[in-house]
C-alpha cells in the first residue's frame, strides 16, 4: 500500500532529535525531546512531531525501522503486522487460512468475503497514524493517550493510564472521549471516495473500485481518506483532519486476492480543500514496501477547529491525480469534485 499525505503542517525534525538516547536521565526530565517512548508506546509533544516521524519512518528500510524501534524499546504495530503477514504468505491450504483467520481475528482485519478475497489489513481504525502505533494501537500526543481498535478511536485527555486500562469503568468520565465514526454512508468521515468510475475498464461501462492488469492477476485500489486527530495540550484542545490518498495493490493467488509488495506512483496531483488555495503538485513514489506514507506538500487538510464541531464539520475537497502500480504497468487518472 502507498499513501500520500496532504496536510497544512510542515514540521521538520532532525533525526537525532527523534531517538537521542545519549541525553542522561536528569537532562531528559528537565527538557524532554519532541519524541520519546514511555510504557511501551511513543510520546509526541504535538501533532507536528507526529507528521515528522511518519514521514521519516516510512522512508526507512525494514532494518532501519527495526533498529529504531529496538532503540526506543517499543513493539510496533508495523512489526506485529509484518510477522503475521509473513506467516499468512506461507499458508498452503484453505484449511490453514481459515485456522489463521480464527486465531488472529483480534489482531488483523480480513477484507472481503471468502474465497475471492483473502487480503488482510491492520486492525486499527486509522490509516495515517498506523506507523506510530504500538502493537496495542496506542500512542500519546501532548497530554493525551490515544488508542485505536478495529472500530474505535479513543482519547484519554489527561493521559491517565488507569482510565485506558479500565475503559468500561471510566466510560462516562469526562476525560474519556470516543470519537464517532460512521461506517458506511455518504457522510462517512473516513472514506471520501474510492473512485469506482475511474477504473481502467470504465470505457466499457464498468463500475469497479479496482483496476486490473491485462492478465487479471494484479489489481490496484485508490482511496481518498479523511483521518482526524483530537488531543489536549493542557490549556486547550488541538484537533483537525488529515486528507490522504491511499493506494493498495493485490495479486491473484491460489485461493484469491492477497496484498503484496510492489512499486506505487502518484503524479500531477491537484487538490483544493475548503477555502485554501488550489495546488498543482507533482510527486512520484517508488518503494518496495507495502506501506508508504509520503508528505507531498502541507496543504489544508488540518483544520484546527472547536471540539464541538470536530466530528460534524468536514470541508469540501476537489482532487485529481494520476496513479500507478508496477503490477498494472500503466498510469491512469482518478478525480473527485
Amino acid at each position: 500500500m502507498a499513501v500520500v499525505v496532504l496536510s497544512i503542517f510542515n514540521a521538520c525534525q532532525k533525526s537525532d532529535e527523534l531517538i537521542d538516547q545519549s541525553i542522561d536521565v536528569q537532562q531528559q526530565e528537565a527538557v524532554k525531546p519532541d519524541v520519546y517512548s514511555e510504557n511501551g508506546y511513543l510520546v509526541f509533544k504535538e501533532i507536528e512531531a507526529v507528521d515528522s516521524v511518519v514521514n521519516i519512518l516510512l522512508r526507512m528500510t525494514t532494518e532501519e525501522k527495526e533498529n529504531w524501534e529496538r532503540d526506543l524499546g517499543i513493539k510496533s504495530a508495523r512489526a506485529e503486522f509484518e510477522r503475521l503477514n509473513q506467516i499468512y504468505d506461507n499458508l498452503d491450504t484453505k484449511e490453514e487460512i481459515l485456522d489463521f483467520k480464527s486465531r488472529y481475528q483480534n489482531k488483523l482485519t480480513f477484507k472481503g468475503s471468502e474465497p475471492e478475497d483473502w487480503s488482510i489489513d491492520y486492525a486499527f481504525n486509522t490509516v495515517y497514524f498506523v506507523p506510530v502505533l504500538n502493537e496495542d494501537g496506542v500512542f500519546k500526543i501532548g497530554e493525551s493517550l490515544i488508542k485505536y481498535t478495529k472500530n474505535d478511536h479513543i482519547i484519554i485527555l489527561d493521559g491517565d493510564q488507569e482510565k485506558l486500562k479500565n475503559l468500561n469503568k471510566f466510560s462516562n468520565n469526562e476525560m474519556v472521549v470516543y470519537a464517532p465514526r460512521l461506517k458506511s454512508s455518504d457522510e462517512n468521515r473516513i472514506y471520501l471516495d474510492d473512485f469506482p468510475d475511474d477504473n481502467l475498464d470504465k470505457d466499457y461501462g464498468v463500475v469497479d473500485i479496482w483496476s486490473y492488469n491485462d492478465s487479471r492477476t494484479r489489481r490496484l485500489r485508490n482511496e481518498l481518506i479523511w483521518d482526524n486527530y483530537y488531543y489536549s495540550e493542557g490549556s486547550n484542545i488541538n484537533s483537525g483532519w488529515k486528507l490522504l490518498f491511499h493506494q493498495k495493490g493485490e495479486k491473484k493467488g491460489t485461493f484469491g486476492w492477497k496484498r503484496y509488495k510492489t512499486v506505487y506512483g502518484v503524479r500531477n496531483i491537484y487538490v483544493k480543500v475548503g477555502s485554501f488555495p488550489s495546488q498543482n503538485l507533482y510527486y512520484n513514489v517508488a518503494d518496495y514496501t507495502p506501506e508508504v506514507y509520503y508528505s507531498t506538500r502541507e496543504c489544508a487538510a488540518d483544520h484546527l477547529i472547536g471540539a464541538t464541531t470536530l466530528w460534524s464539520y468536514r470541508p469540501p475537497v476537489d482532487f485529481s491525480s494520476e496513479t500507478y502500480s508496477q503490477g498494472l504497468g500503466v498510469w491512469y487518472t482518478v478525480d473527485h469534485y
